[in-house]
């Protein structure tokens, strides 16, 4: 998942927290878009996680335009991937819930081949 660009929206230390959240099972990152001084909604205004980064800043700019007046800003978590999975409320949760099921597939099938 890395790429020039993700390396110029994320700080140095983002991208060591995402490249560490990326090789565990347990947990599940995600970006978000928030409003400048609304409520501090953990996955942002519109309840939409993103994959990667530049998901997200695709998403802020078209929030941008919707709401010249707010200004919005980028969130990164993690969940557990148990409540990471629970039923997609939208379609932003359902692709997210795809791209990180794809992921912990890819890591237990990497698991499983070093075991072998």
């Amino acid at each position: 998942m890395h790429n020039n660009n993700q390396e110029d929206l994320l700080s140095e230390q983002s991208q060591a927290w995402l490249e560490a959240v990326l090789k565990h099972t347990l947990y599940c990152h995600y970006f978000a878009v928030g409003i400048n001084g609304d409520e501090p909604y953990p996955m942002g205004a519109w309840h939409a996680p993103f994959y990667s980064i530049e998901e997200a800043m695709q998403f802020k700019n078209e929030m941008q335009i919707q709401h010249s007046d707010s200004g919005l800003h980028i969130i990164e978590g993690m969940l557990c991937a148990d409540s990471a999975m629970r039923e997609a409320p939208n379609q932003y949760w359902a692709t997210w819930q795809n791209k990180h099921k794809q992921r912990l597939e890819n890591l237990d099938a990497n698991k499983k081949a070093v075991t072998l």
